[in-house]
């Protein structure tokens, strides 16, 4: 099973990264989707989908606290399970977005739905950050691999 996403630390800032591929009840990233519309960030669906570094776990954690609440339903950072148990990671931006949790100006949380679920990021794939850090996405990697 390969990683469609990694979340991870460089340099004292909040790297989410995916490998910008749609794949349906997977991942839709940032940009044109294939029914013609365009997203303004990404979601990604599933556990077994999101690789995610220790420290990762605790700057997303501080950012969603120290950033700005508010009641919209939209959010720079958001995690919460559907209906169906499974676990699902957005953000706003790019494909590849980092965030600088000492600079929050234009990071907000939007609780319009309810404020993340962060007990969940500890149910995501936990890999070591040095090794997403330096991982490249291609379609035969195996979760395994990051493991090793």
């Amino acid at each position: 099973m390969s990683i469609l996403a990694k979340i991870y630390v460089n340099n004292d800032k909040l790297y989410l990264e995916n490998c910008g591929v749609y794949k349906d009840r997977e991942l839709c990233p940032a940009g044109p989707t294939p029914a013609g519309g365009f997203s303004i960030g990404s979601t990604v669906i599933g556990r077994k989908n999101i690789a995610i570094s220790q420290e990762a776990i605790k700057m997303f954690t501080d950012i969603v606290y120290n950033a700005e609440h508010n009641g919209n339903d939209l959010s720079c950072l958001s995690i919460f399970s559907t209906i169906y148990g499974d676990i699902v990671v957005g953000w706003l931006g790019e494909n590849k977005t980092v965030i600088d949790p000492n600079h929050l100006e234009d990071v907000f949380i939007g609780c319009g739905e309810g404020f993340p679920q962060l007990s969940l990021l500890n149910e995501l794939r936990i890999v070591d950050n040095e090794v997403l850090k330096n991982h490249k996405f291609n379609s035969n990697d195996d979760i395994k691999t990051l493991n090793a």
